[in-house]
């Protein structure tokens, strides 16, 4: 009995441990809409484009007023469309009318770099 009950609480250790290394969250931060990350513009025609004069950030930051959408649910539903592949997180205030991205830098493609990242952004909100 004692030895089933290791086991299987091994098993549970391990499954945890794979599932930890798997999921991928942004981390709790105060204020994180001031922190001063760099620029992700929310385009009129429901794009994003990252700040290419900028080094490459886990952190971009923009103004989500431009977009054109009737209502937030909308929003939300196009702005989901980024976590799909667990690549990209986001926090967004409707109040101040703003998003906080979040990327995996580890799980783009090697050398993507902003330009990568800008192109896969824009092929997951096409969808």
């Amino acid at each position: 009995m004692l030895f089933r009950a290791t086991v299987l609480l091994l098993a549970l250790v391990a499954y945890g441990e794979v599932q930890a290394q798997t999921t991928f969250s942004m981390p709790e931060m105060d204020k994180p809409f001031e922190k001063g990350f760099p620029a992700a513009q929310f385009t009129s025609v429901n794009q994003i484009v990252l700040d290419q004069n900028a080094p490459l950030s886990e952190f971009y930051v923009g103004d989500i007023s431009e977009l054109k959408f009737k209502d937030d649910d909308e929003l939300m539903a196009w702005l989901n469309k980024l976590t799909a592949d667990n690549y990209c997180q986001y926090m967004i205030s409707l109040t101040e009318r703003k998003v906080l991205l979040y990327f995996d830098l580890q799980k783009g493609a090697p050398g993507w770099g902003v330009t990568g990242w800008n192109e896969y952004l824009n092929s997951r909100l096409s969808k």
